[in-house]
């Protein structure tokens, strides 16, 4: 299964490894995307602003909206670290769309 979620903590993810352990056979492999690549983020940001939260949004309000959410989840978000979960943890980060990948603890197959 696949939880689509914005787990911004630590403490976040700690929790929702803590629950998976209940389960039998479950595994959490978080996925991390970062981009910092400015051609990547506009072609992002025009697709973003497609969805139905910005349907009837003229285009520079849209965009200031989805950037001041960006900005919300910046002053929060904890990125994901090895030391995690007692280093634990399994990840996977993308980097620019897949431009580098990093992965801890992954074996196997998705």
């Amino acid at each position: 299964a696949i939880l689509d979620a914005t787990n911004t903590t630590k403490e976040r993810r700690k929790m929702l490894v803590e629950r998976a352990r209940e389960e039998r056979h479950t595994m959490i492999v978080f996925i991390e995307s970062i981009c910092d690549d400015p051609k990547i983020l506009q072609q992002n940001y025009t697709q973003k602003l497609k969805n139905e939260d910005y349907v009837n949004k003229a285009e520079d309000e849209a965009l200031k909206d989805f950037k001041e959410r960006i900005n919300a989840y910046e002053e929060i978000y904890e990125t994901i670290e090895d030391c995690e979960i007692n280093f634990a943890i399994r990840y996977m980060k993308l980097f620019n769309v897949g431009q580098k990948v990093v992965t801890r603890n992954c074996r196997g197959y998705l």
